[in-house]
């Protein structure tokens, strides 16, 4: 008995949480809305001048997900944490990553520098925004939120775990961009997919090391 109580509140926890998150959302396209109407006419054509520009830099540069390999991988009640690692124009890039669960499939998600190879991933953001890194560096640790939008199997604890699907979102960013990543712990493999075009050209600096100022 107790035992189904505990899958209750898993799923009543669960669906809370969504609920708020789903309320924010509206409340944020409501915001977004009025924003919208209180622009001038120069700003809302620059507004649809710069979403023309990601529209045709996401048709030149498709993203392709960006696979990864993990490692070190260390699971617990509470989350887990790694090292995620890949190739980019032959150069080789990595960081930690850790998901620390909050509430509901609700995560803190804290991404970690692992030396030059992290500038590397940076790197490749850049590239799909095609824009230049220039002198960016990725920080010491960024810290974002994630929502576990499925899991499989379904209702067991985390360390039984063979795969999560999350949306990542830059929640201490001024933009908010936001990312989809993929958690195959049984392949020991992974990879970040993009949940907007409109979102590229600020992943760079949602990554980078002032970031971490900024919040503090």
């Amino acid at each position: 008995m107790n035992e189904f109580v505990a899958i209750a509140v898993v799923i009543g926890l669960a669906v809370v949480a969504v609920a708020c998150l789903v309320h924010i959302s509206r409340r944020k396209r409501r915001r977004g809305g009025r924003a919208s109407a209180s622009l001038s006419a120069e700003q809302r054509a620059q507004f649809a001048r710069a979403t023309a520009k990601a529209r045709r830099v996401a048709i030149d540069r498709p993203w392709h997900p960006v696979r990864l390999q993990l490692s070190d991988v260390q699971m617990d009640e509470l989350g887990v944490r790694l090292r995620a690692s890949g190739t980019h124009d032959g150069r080789p890039f990595g960081f930690g990553l850790s998901l620390s669960m909050h509430q509901g499939p609700v995560a803190l998600c804290d991404w970690s520098r692992q030396n030059g190879e992290s500038d590397v991933f940076l790197d490749l953001l850049a590239h799909f925004a095609n824009q230049q890194r220039g002198d960016r560096r990725f920080a010491d640790l960024v810290r974002t939120s994630a929502i576990i939008l499925y899991a499989k199997p379904n209702n067991v604890p985390f360390p039984q775990l063979a795969a999560i699907h999350c949306k990542i979102f830059f929640e201490l960013d001024e933009n908010q961009p936001e990312l989809l990543l993929d958690l195959d712990f049984d392949k020991r493999a992974g990879s970040i997919a993009e949940k907007d075009p409109l979102h590229r050209e600020y992943l760079v600096g949602a990554f980078q090391a002032q970031q971490l100022a900024e919040a503090t």
